[in-house]
C-alpha cells in the first residue's frame, strides 16, 4: 500500500522491457486507428464541400510535416524512469517514432514520421482537446 505523499514506481519501470515495448506499440496502434478515422472523416468532409485538391489533402500532409519536424527537432527518446512526467500516451508515441532509451537515426525517424505522422497527430489533437475539457488524461 502506497503513501499519498510518495509516488510509487510507474508500471513502465516495473515491467520487463519486452512487455513495455509490446504495450507501447499496442497503444500506438490504437492511436493510429483513431487518428486515421479522424483524418479520413476530415478528408471526406472537405471533398463533400468541393474543396480544392490542395485543401482536401491538407489533413494528411500538414500533420505529417509537423510530426516530421517534431521528430527531427526534438529527438528525445522514451525513457522508462520513475521521475518523468510523461503520460503513457506520450511515452508510446516517443517509443515508436523516436526510440526507447536512445534516439533512432534521423533516416529512421523521418521514415516513421512519414508513415505514421498524420494519423498520430490527429489522435493526439483529439486527446489533447479531450484533456483540455477534462474528459481524458493525456
Amino acid at each position: 500500500m502506497g503513501s499519498e505523499f510518495i509516488r510509487g514506481p510507474k508500471w513502465r519501470t516495473r515491467t520487463a522491457p519486452e512487455h513495455r515495448a509490446r504495450a507501447a506499440v499496442t497503444t500506438f496502434a490504437v492511436l493510429q486507428i483513431v487518428g486515421l478515422i479522424l483524418m479520413v472523416l476530415m478528408i471526406n468532409l472537405l471533398e463533400a464541400l468541393d474543396a480544392p485538391w490542395g485543401v482536401t489533402t491538407m489533413p494528411f500532409w500538414l500533420p505529417t510535416i509537423a510530426v516530421l519536424v517534431w521528430t527531427l527537432a526534438r529527438p528525445t527518446p522514451a525513457v522508462a524512469t520513475d521521475d518523468d512526467d510523461d503520460s503513457w500516451t506520450t511515452f508510446s508515441v516517443r517509443h515508436v517514432l523516436v526510440g526507447e532509451d536512445r534516439p533512432r537515426s534521423a533516416p529512421l525517424r523521418i521514415l516513421a514520421a512519414a508513415v505514421f505522422g498524420a494519423p498520430i497527430a490527429w489522435a493526439l489533437g483529439l486527446f489533447g482537446l479531450l484533456a483540455l475539457l477534462g474528459l481524458f488524461e493525456l
